[in-house]
This record gives structure tokens, C-alpha cells and sequence, in this order.
């Protein structure tokens, strides 16, 4: 299969997703439900059915759980996961998370009064693959490309996920593509790319979206002091972490590099009117005294 027929691009992928579908009592159950029978490497299985309601436009409530709608539902979640089309996962990872997902049920079912549950073959992912077939010839194509995932690769093939589905909420699809578009084209172009304070600066605007709205990206003026509140946030945060700052300071040079090559550059977002964006000077310190944390007691090392 061509792996762009593939919705999700693996476990991966789902990493810096919100849940996006699922209301909180139903979640909240779940969680509940699968803390005791929970299996190491099936952390990602409740995010996947909530993409897969997502994007086959499904709405789930607490008391709907108990009606036979829900089990057709569930039939489908559990098709989706007989090939790649879905989810890019190996065949036997498919069929553990299908396992995992009927023992949920099982165990739900406890709490919610005629929840369908599903004995042996019937909770196979092939048993239930034409639930799937008939759901793909309606299924969004918004949410679809949302649960695409936000891949970015280096110029050594290595292939990194950034924050960008918080944005795609906040900010709207038009202004996350663009976004996405230049980071990508910029980190083809590099050896090792150094992304991830650029995750979290996504996830601080996301946070913020009223005060930075997509217009202020386009202020010289706006871009500036969104930038100066996004760098005390970060060293607040870095001190909060007991981590070095010495090193923190040399990662939020960085991310500056990468915010002035891949977007201002360009002009995907405006430049400042004056000097470039800010960031704290580098202090060059011996070895010794750089990457140094503390642990529980206070210790450094």
C-alpha cells in the first residue's frame, strides 16, 4: 500500500495531539477503565479511536455508549485496524491494539448498562473489516489531513513530528499550512535541524490564541513582543525544571535560527522593523559547568 493512503503515519504521529472528539465523561471513563488492564505500548489506543471518530464525523456520548449505534462504531474502529489505511503499524501491533480495545469494552461495560461487548472472532479487525470498507467513502477529508500528522525531514532522511495540531485548532488550517510548509522546505535542507523548542513554541501560541491571533504574524511590530513574552515564558519554565541555563541558552539561539531561516526569511511571518528577534547572548562556560540538572534532593550532576 502507498504510504500516502495511510491516515496516520504511525504511533508516532499522534504524540503531540490533543484529543479532539471524545467528550470528557467518556474519556474519563476510559482512562479509568484501562488503567488496570493496561499493556505496555498501547498508551496510544484511546487517541487513535478518538481519530477515528473524528474523521468518520462519529459523535459519542456517555449514555449513547449503551445504544447499538456505538457498536457499529466500534465495529469500525476495529476494521480500521485490519490494514495500513488507517494507521501505518505492523500487522501484529494492529491486532494487539484491536485485543486492547475489546478488553476496554469489557471492562466499560461494567459501569455502563448494555454496552455491546464483542466475544472472539467478533472483535477481529478482519471480522469487522467491511465496517471500515463502508466508512471510507464518507469519511472528512478536514479532519483526515488534520490526523495526517506534521512530519518534518532532515536532509539525512531523519523524520521528526512537530506540535502543529494545536495550531491547526487555535490558529485554522490556512495559517498551520503555511506554517508546516516552510518549516519542511527549511529542514529538507538540514543535516540536523533543531526542532523541538519550535513544538513548544507552538504550543505556547496555541495557549495564547487570543492574544497572538494569526494577524499579530504579520505585525513587525506584534511579532516582536510576541517573541519577547515567548522567551521569559521559556527561561521561566527552563528555571521551573531545574535545567542548566547555560545550555537552554544555547537551544533558544537555535530555535531563533530556525524561526529566522524557515519563516521570516521567506516572509511567511513579518520580520521586526528593528534588529532581528530577541534572544539572551551565549555564554561560553567550561564543560563541566554546562547540561547540569538537579535531581529530587538537590544533588547537581
Amino acid at each position: 500500500m502507498e504510504k500516502n493512503l495511510t491516515i496516520i503515519k504511525g504511533a508516532l504521529a499522534l504524540v503531540n495531539y490533543p484529543f479532539t472528539t471524545l467528550p470528557e465523561d467518556v474519556l474519563d471513563l476510559m482512562h479509568r477503565s484501562y488503567a488496570p488492564i493496561a499493556r505496555e505500548g498501547m498508551g496510544q489506543l484511546t487517541k487513535l479511536f478518538d481519530a477515528y471518530c473524528d474523521i468518520t464525523k462519529t459523535t459519542v456520548t456517555y449514555v449513547g455508549m449503551s445504544s447499538p449505534a456505538f457498536g457499529r462504531t466500534v465495529r469500525g474502529f476495529l476494521g480500521a485496524l485490519s490494514d495500513e489505511t488507517f494507521v501505518e503499524i505492523s500487522s501484529d501491533l494492529r491486532k494487539s491494539y484491536a485485543r486492547e480495545f475489546v478488553r476496554l469494552i469489557h471492562e466499560m461495560a461494567k459501569v455502563v448498562p448494555l454496552l455491546p461487548t464483542f466475544e472472539g472472532k467478533e472483535g477481529w479487525p478482519k471480522t469487522n473489516a467491511k465496517y471500515w470498507t463502508t466508512a471510507k467513502d464518507k469519511l472528512d477529508p478536514q479532519a483526515v489531513r488534520f490526523w495526517n500528522g506534521w512530519p518534518v525531514e532532515s536532509l539525512n532522511g531523519k523524520t521528526s513530528y512537530i506540535s502543529f495540531a494545536n495550531l491547526w485548532i487555535s490558529h485554522g488550517p490556512e495559517f498551520t499550512e503555511k506554517a508546516y510548509k516552510a518549516l519542511s522546505q527549511w529542514t529538507i535542507k538540514m543535516r540536523r535541524p533543531r526542532c523541538s523548542e519550535f513544538s513548544s513554541f507552538l504550543n505556547f501560541v496555541s495557549e495564547r490564541a487570543e492574544a497572538w491571533p494569526a494577524e499579530a504574524f504579520q505585525d513587525p511590530i506584534q511579532i516582536k513582543h510576541l517573541f519577547l513574552n515567548f522567551m521569559v515564558w521559556y527561561f521561566n519554565d527552563q528555571l521551573a525544571q531545574n535545567n542548566d541555563l547555560a545550555a537552554s541558552t544555547k537551544s533558544y539561539a537555535a530555535f531563533i535560527n530556525v524561526v529566522n531561516s524557515a519563516m521570516l526569511s521567506g516572509g511567511t511571518w513579518a520580520k521586526p522593523f528593528v534588529g532581528t528577534l530577541p534572544k539572551p547572548p551565549i555564554t561560553n562556560v567550561a564543560g563541566e559547568d554546562t547540561n547540569n540538572k538537579k535531581n529530587s534532593k538537590g544533588e547537581v550532576f
